[in-house]
């Protein structure tokens, strides 16, 4: 699946702006799952996981940028550097987890909608399958927070070290 197909392009958003809003979104429609509406759950979280690519495409791209976030690490300090090189590596990494994501979303929709019809309960195999993406989103949401967090913290001390501190006091 492309990203032309997912309606996924370039906005206008401050990036880590647009990310952190995506993220909340997928989590409150995260917490929305109940039983009997499958279907619904799986279209709302594939449509959250719409922002979430939107947003980490823009904070790969800023991560990258001369002005970026990441630019005031200083590459004299090893640590930093490379914790900085691993921070940029796993947003993309989850970039294209979200892709796959978004994609596993639609499938389920689609699988429910085919099998569980207009007064028919869902199939139970496309039950666990949502379940199962319950908790592949979970997971997914508690990495971004991770990274999110370690970005703080890099920002953070790239500046203690700037301004004459040190690294991690």
């Amino acid at each position: 699946m492309t990203r032309q197909t997912m309606g996924i392009h370039k906005m206008g958003a401050q990036p880590k702006d647009a990310l952190r809003q995506a993220i909340e979104e997928l989590r409150r429609t995260h917490a929305g799952y109940s039983d009997g509406h499958e279907r619904e759950w799986t279209e709302a979280v594939r449509h959250a996981l719409t922002h979430v690519v939107h947003g980490l495409q823009k904070g790969v791209a800023a991560n990258y940028a001369p002005d970026g976030p990441l630019t005031p690490v200083d590459p004299t300090w090893p640590t930093m550097a490379r914790e900085a090189k691993t921070l940029r590596e796993d947003e993309g990494r989850e970039l294209q987890r979200a892709v796959e994501l978004h994609e596993k979303m639609r499938e389920a929709a689609d699988d429910l909608a085919e099998k569980g019809g207009v007064g028919n309960p869902p199939d139970k195999n496309a039950q666990g399958k949502v379940e199962s993406l319950y908790q592949e989103v979970k997971e997914f949401l508690a990495e971004l927070q991770h990274i999110k967090e370690t970005e703080s913290r890099l920002v953070v001390e790239s500046v203690n070290v700037d301004i004459g501190g040190e690294a991690g006091a």
